[in-house]
């Protein structure tokens, strides 16, 4: 997805979503990095590596590949099918696709910019805001993946370092899902 070569449509609607500002898109107030032009940027610096934590991935983590006890879900265990694509890979990255999932499930053709609002609430629990209609369930469900992916890196001795691990995974899934052919304009934008 970083080749231009071989994600040509990607990199045309990337460019065309940041005509206006060069580098970055403007969304609902937000300016937000245009990350394929950040990468082309990065690829010429000289800086440290850091370390990362890798770990086994999915790859394709969504809601059609978990099944849960019908009757009782929260008491039963799940089960996690289609591991065809599956490999050793830094982690973080089924957890921000399976979150995106839920994103562009939930808002559909929506207007894009409602995910700003959605995560404004969410990056600010402590602030009094309306929940847009038709996405409790999405804020909760982002909620609650946030929470446990945080409780678990407050143990980590390199929380810096796996913060931005998990910040990578999630602009990773958004290229991976915006390079989706039969995603339609709203939801390609949304990712």
């Amino acid at each position: 997805r970083l080749d231009r070569a071989k994600a040509k449509p990607l990199h045309e609607f990337a460019s065309a979503l940041s005509s206006r500002t060069p580098g970055a898109f403007l969304v609902n107030g937000e300016v937000i990095a245009n990350p394929l032009t950040f990468y082309e940027f990065a690829a010429d610096q000289q800086w440290s590596g850091r370390p990362t934590l890798f770990g086994i991935a999915h790859n394709d983590l969504h809601g059609g590949n978990l099944l849960v006890h019908r009757r009782n879900p929260i008491a039963k265990d799940y089960w996690i099918i289609d591991l065809a694509l599956s490999n050793v890979q830094p982690a973080g990255f089924d957890h921000a696709y399976l979150e995106l999932a839920h994103i562009l499930y939930c808002i559909g053709d929506r207007d894009p910019t409602l995910l700003i609002d959605l995560l404004r609430l969410i990056d600010n629990p402590h602030e009094k805001h309306l929940v847009p209609s038709g996405t409790k369930w999405l804020v909760d469900v982002i909620q609650l993946m946030r929470r446990s992916i945080d409780r678990w890196l407050g143990k980590s001795r390199r929380l810096d370092d796996l913060s931005r691990q998990f910040v990578l995974a999630q602009v990773a899934a958004g290229l991976n899902w915006a390079n989706k052919r039969d995603l339609s304009e709203e939801k390609r934008t949304t990712a």
